[in-house]
């Protein structure tokens, strides 16, 4: 931008929560921002409109090389231009940087609560996989890729369901005691690295996790980090809207922040004229069902009635498992019946599926910019007033209405990442077609259909044919084309697996493994070794240490357990550059204008399966991504 150009009032605001671990000033901006803005830039320049979007200015602190500015927060500000015929503006992102502002518990101290964390979210997990493999599949105008698709996934989530078992109750058992000793002051024990990775798991996530949950002092001030960020960009951005979207261990703090009664009140730092501007809380990856299965009473309070609340979450993400579940009779969203059919909500008893009644797909918001669902008229086989019966089910629209004694949810989509379970946790900004089109569309519109980003160059239309998350043909289009590449990979690495484990057992009958009979042995250090030693290397050496202190007998399952290292650093290997090189020769259908410009397609109430999604784990205001 010129010096002689003037520049645009910034008018929109987010505010990126980290979630738990030891981050760094600065980093969580450079981290989460940095994939928005690189899918900002890309939207643009992909319109021939390159001019529209510019960094206006970033100021970061790396302490103690770089301090940034005095009493500024870190930031980074945007232009952008979704609309030609419309002012640029000036989006402001920065930090609730809390990682540095408490005192974590001793490691001894954690033991027990660890033990007890592990096992039950171990245990809730194994249900939300179960709840995946009975769910239905590849319905009308859905972006599932195909029923090869569904065997895939149905044996990825048998898999899953597995390792949630063996490390809920197998792994606990065989690798605490190595925590445990790993603490003690004798080198040879300090050294094991396997036992320092999982201390420091211990110790500093479920510490942070641990210490938000009970103790009251300091989760007051991590929370004040967030009010604190909120409070800048109004008061020294002057924003007019603040989207805070916040990652893991951060939905914690970002909902207690927003709940907090004492951070409310009149010259606070989230004082009535600073929440107001606040619309909406994005969670992704969110460790508040967590919370609520460890600490029921703790994280009880009601978002406030005018903030709309979106949650992201994968099935192979093992933080969240699925859509927000509190506890029961605890109302954490009572939106006002302004939001309510803004953005089209619907009333339902429970956040449990199998409890809900009527069609689970979330309402649309008309022309007018009144709530409209999508109902069912009539029954397949249902006698019709001229004698026939009907052939398929048939929908209409109708107003929504507003129950102000109903219950209300919030909006939970459902993504896929990579369907790894060890690491779809971290892999949300890398989902340009699913959630960086949506993160962009939430700040810029109140309601996200409405915004070009999400609508290319499209105009607004509620109709049927917009129903699935209101994508345009072409979106829709794209997001079924990274599901059917993550499957595709998903596949390779289930083959992967069972070629290892073949191979394996045929050298191992033709009497090739030193000693005999020891497959694990074998492909660790014979067939895999010179390829991924240095990768699982350490891990390798801990169940060396360990088939040397377990009973003979149990020697053999531990000699075979060594090649799960070699299938997971070998299959994520070969899966990292092959996705990257699928992505890049389908090219981003979320940023092309060609995509973007498509309209929605004109077909006319289509069909709906005998059985809506109730069943499955969808909920009402869930999708299937």
């Amino acid at each position: 931008m010129s010096e002689m150009q003037s520049a645009p009032a910034p008018t929109r605001g987010v505010v990126f929560v980290h979630g738990l671990g030891d981050q760094r000033e600065s980093e969580t901006v450079v981290l989460f921002g940095r994939a928005l803005v690189d899918w900002l830039y890309e939207w643009h320049t992909a319109r021939g409109r390159k001019q529209d979007f510019a960094i206006d200015r970033t100021d970061l602190a790396f302490w103690p090389f770089d301090r940034g500015t005095s009493g500024s927060h870190p930031f980074t500000r945007v232009r952008v231009k979704p609309n030609e015929d419309k002012d640029a503006e000036l989006w402001v992102l920065t930090e609730a940087w809390w990682s540095a502002s408490l005192v974590r518990p001793d490691f001894w101290f954690l033991v027990g609560y660890f033990i007890r964390y592990i096992q039950r979210a171990c245990g809730e997990l194994f249900q939300t996989v179960v709840r995946r493999l009975k769910r239905h599949w590849h319905y009308p105008d859905s972006t599932d890729p195909g029923r090869w698709a569904w065997l895939v996934d149905w044996i990825n989530s048998l898999v899953t369901a597995i390792v949630y078992l063996v490390v809920g109750y197998v792994g606990m058992s065989l690798v605490l005691p190595i925590v445990l000793l790993s603490r003690l002051p004798v080198p040879a024990l300090q050294s094991l690295a396997f036992g320092s990775v999982l201390d420091s798991l211990v110790q500093i996530q479920i510490g942070e996790f641990y210490t938000y949950l009970n103790d009251r002092l300091q989760a007051a001030n991590m929370r004040r980090q967030v009010a604190a960020s909120i409070n800048w960009l109004v008061k020294n951005q002057h924003c007019e809207s603040v989207s805070v979207i916040a990652h893991s261990g951060g939905c914690d703090i970002a909902f207690g922040a927003l709940t907090d009664l004492a951070l409310k009140q009149a010259g606070a730092l989230l004082e009535p004229e600073v929440l107001k501007r606040v619309n909406k809380l994005i969670t992704f990856g969110s460790s508040l069902n967590h919370s609520w299965l460890l600490a029921p009473t703790v994280q009880v309070g009601c978002l406030p009635e005018h903030i709309h609340w979106l949650d992201i979450w994968s099935a192979y993400d093992s933080v969240p498992g699925k859509w927000p579940n509190p506890p029961s009779g605890v109302t954490v969203f009572k939106p006002s019946e302004h939001l309510v059919r803004a953005q089209g909500l619907l009333a339902r008893p429970a956040a449990d599926p199998s409890t809900a009644n009527g069609d689970p797909t979330p309402a649309r918001v008309s022309e007018d910019g009144a709530g409209v669902e999508w109902v069912r008229v009539t029954r397949k086989g249902q006698k019709l007033p001229d004698g026939s019966r009907a052939n398929n089910d048939t929908y209409t629209w109708v107003p929504v209405t507003y129950d102000p004694r109903g219950r209300y949810w919030p909006v939970s989509e459902e993504v896929t990442n990579r369907m790894i379970v060890l690491i779809d946790h971290g892999l949300y900004w890398s989902n340009s077609e699913q959630v960086l089109v949506r993160f962009a569309s939430e700040i810029d519109a109140d309601f996200y259909q409405r915004s070009r980003f999400w609508r290319g160059d499209a105009g607004y239309v509620a109709n049927s044919a917009m129903r699935i998350q209101g994508r345009t043909a072409n979106l829709q289009q794209a997001v079924r084309d990274r599901r059917t590449r993550v499957s595709l990979l998903a596949a390779g690495r289930l083959l992967f697996g069972l070629l290892a484990l073949a191979v394996a057992v045929v050298i191992a009958m033709l009497g090739f493994t030193s000693p005999d009979g020891e497959i694990g042995k074998f492909v660790l250090d014979y067939l895999f070794g010179t390829i991924l030693n240095v990768l699982t290397g350490p891990v390798g050496n801990f169940f060396n240490w360990l088939a040397s202190i377990v009973p003979p007998w149990l020697a053999g399952v531990v000699g075979f357990l060594r090649a799960a290292p070699v299938y997971v650093a070998g299959s994520i290997i070969v899966d990292l550059p092959a996705f990257t090189c699928g992505r890049s020769s389908a090219t981003d259908s979320t940023v092309r204008t060609r995509t973007g410009a498509a309209s929605p397609s004109t077909r006319s109430q289509p069909r709906r399966p005998d059985r809506p999604l109730v069943r499955s784990s969808v909920m009402p205001n869930t999708h299937f991504g």
